[in-house]
């Protein structure tokens, strides 16, 4: 199971996950069709995290990744009012 933090507030929106990202991945998180060097047993097509993004930056909005070893990656979503 992993470990999630939500922090919610009225335009932006941020997601940690208890675990890290190589620096690698992070680099490639929003390219269509990459899937990250963890992946081998998670079914997917790579594409989630690139149509996420443009749907948030369709709305006026972008879309910030962090990670950290040991602490974990964070995403935020800043939406315009």
């Amino acid at each position: 199971m992993m470990m999630m933090k939500t922090e919610i507030e009225f335009s932006n929106f941020r997601i940690t996950v208890l675990k890290a990202l190589t620096k690698h991945d992070l680099k490639q998180i929003f390219e269509r069709y990459y899937r990250g060097t963890n992946t081998k047993n998670v079914r997917g097509t790579g594409l989630g995290m690139a149509i996420s993004r443009d749907i948030i930056e369709a709305h006026g909005g972008n879309v910030i990744l962090s990670s950290k070893v040991g602490i974990g990656t964070t995403v935020e979503i800043h939406l315009s009012e």
